[in-house]
């Protein structure tokens, strides 16, 4: 069963030399969410944060758990600025596409998160988001497709995506690879992947160059 362990908001913090909202912690009440994520979350940088497509950062609770034994630090949801927790999804899930309904809110699959400099400013440690790469926990960005109230211990109905299957991991890997083949673009660009990582891929393609 999947099930919400928390919903996380933060604030906007100095961090190196701009402001972001990578700090999160947990709430104790319902949060209302809109289709562009928790209304009262700040999102600094909107050229590469946010919008319909990343509306909500979700992050396993059993990647946590991995990171809190690599790392012998405390399993706090929120740490690496997810919007919500999840519990239960399966190792290698979820896949583009694959939609989650918690109550009212209804989620879709977008993307992979992109580890960038925020994160190493967070961790206190600049080698960070290579590390964050390298071990494939990435975490995954959502579409709101339906708003409501999301709350923490809420059972989740899972409903996967019935067309061209491709996992959050896949296209976490090939954001990192140097030559990927057209049949490789094709099949994902199949997946209702989100519209900047659609627009990276459509560049690579041999007629876009």
């Amino acid at each position: 069963m999947i099930k919400v362990i928390s919903v996380n908001a933060g604030k906007s913090v100095r961090l190196g030399r701009s402001r972001s909202g990578i700090y999160k912690t947990p709430n104790t009440g319902p949060v209302e969410i809109t289709a562009l994520g928790i209304e009262a979350d700040p999102i600094c940088d909107r050229r590469h944060h946010g919008g319909l497509d990343q509306a909500l950062y979700i992050y396993r609770i059993e990647d946590y758990r991995w990171w809190a034994e690599e790392l012998a630090m405390a399993d706090n949801t929120g740490w690496f600025g997810d919007n919500s927790t999840l519990e239960g999804i399966p190792d290698g899930e979820p896949a583009i596409g694959d939609v989650f309904r918690i109550n009212d809110v209804v989620l879709q699959v977008t993307a992979p998160r992109i580890p960038c400099t925020s994160l190493g400013l967070r961790m206190e440690d600049p080698r960070f988001p290579r590390k964050f790469q390298l071990v494939e926990r990435p975490g995954f960005y959502c579409r709101v497709l339906a708003a409501g109230m999301l709350r923490s211990e809420a059972s989740v109905v899972f409903k996967a995506f019935d067309d061209t299957r491709v996992s959050v991991l896949e296209v976490f890997r090939n954001r990192y690879a140097t030559n990927l083949t057209t049949q490789t673009i094709d099949r994902l660009l199949r997946s209702p992947i989100a519209t900047m990582e659609r627009q990276r891929l459509e560049s690579l393609r041999p007629s876009a160059r």
